[in-house]
């Protein structure tokens, strides 16, 4: 006689699982301020440097923000925006009108107007019952003629129950030349 029910899986990789999901979450985006451009209009030509920032500490270029492998520390560059025809994101650093480099992001548009990267999750097993996570995301959005970039994280290790964790939200703006 045949067994009619799938075999069990043990109960360490269920629990595994069930952590697994709990913390693939990432921290929350801060709410959307009224003043949103919801018709993804962030195609255009915007500042390549910081003009502020949720954190006082981490100023960057809006370059570094987008390619991570960036190698370019010039002043004075600007980055140009366009939607692809598959609704994706170009991104382009430009010195005047000469092209230094291009990057497609990958995301999409949702229905308030912000651009979403997709969430880059990471865990990383040690041992059995040991392990450590990071979880990343990005937003992208047009207020009052300035350009949002936004990225939430949470990071933290386990050892079955949650031993330690941080998760943080910060916003670098950056104003807009030209469309």
């Amino acid at each position: 006689m045949k067994n009619k029910f799938p075999m069990k899986l043990p109960v360490r990789i269920e629990a595994f699982l069930v952590i697994l999901f709990s913390i693939q979450s990432c921290a929350p985006f801060g709410t959307l301020p009224q003043k949103t451009d919801r018709e993804n209009k962030i195609m255009g030509v915007y500042s390549n440097d910081c003009d502020s920032t949720s954190n006082r500490y981490l100023k960057q270029r809006l370059w570094e923000k987008i390619d991570l492998k960036n190698s370019i520390d010039k002043d004075s560059l600007l980055v140009r925006f366009e939607i692809t025809e598959d609704m994706k994101l170009k991104a382009q650093l430009l010195n005047d009108k000469e092209l230094l480099q291009e990057k497609i992001i990958k995301g999409k548009f949702k229905e308030d107007g912000c651009f979403y990267t997709r969430r880059q999750f990471y865990i990383i097993p040690i041992l059995p019952i040991l392990f450590a996570y990071s979880n990343k995301q990005k937003r992208i959005y047009l207020i009052d003629n300035s350009l949002v970039f936004e990225m939430t994280y949470n990071s933290g290790g386990a050892v079955i129950i949650m031993a330690s964790g941080n998760s943080d939200s910060n916003k670098w703006f950056y104003t807009k030349y030209r469309d």
